[in-house]
């Protein structure tokens, strides 16, 4: 049986350093597994069901104070009406699709504070999380 090392998996997809030897400078290189590590790593999708708790924890029930808490706390600004208008749509889609399978996954081992909510709508809310936290703005710094 191959065990692999699942510690430092973001190393391998975002240029790690290499030790090994002395330069001036890092490579930087922007590839798809980039983003795809991001959107598929367990790690980040339970920073994304912290991140859904501490959402809820500050604004509570109200799911149209979650999009601009969640702005606030990600992206250091206040959120504009376009995008609480597009958060809102994806949140009310996102509690539509969940199914019943969907959402016991992605509250297992969930925060407190997200036990407050329907199962869909937390599922929902950990979704917009991780959305946030592949937004360009999010992950590159200009």
């Amino acid at each position: 049986m191959v065990r692999r090392n699942f510690r430092f998996p973001m190393f391998e997809v975002f240029d790690a350093p290499v030790t090994s030897v002395s330069c001036p400078q890092r490579d930087v290189t922007t590839v798809a597994p980039q983003a795809l590590w991001s959107l598929n790593s367990p790690s980040v999708f339970e920073q994304a069901k912290h991140l859904a708790a501490r959402v809820v924890k500050s604004v509570g029930t109200d799911r149209a104070q979650w999009p601009q808490r969640l702005w606030m706390l990600t992206l250091g600004r206040p959120i504009t009406d376009e995008e609480q208008a597009d958060a809102e749509q994806l949140l009310d889609q996102l509690i539509k699709q969940a199914s019943v399978d969907t959402t016991a996954a992605a509250l297992t081992a969930s925060p407190d504070e997200l036990k407050s909510l329907e199962k869909s709508e937390a599922a929902a809310l950990i979704k917009l999380c991780l959305a946030v936290y592949n937004l360009n703005e999010f992950v590159f710094v200009d």
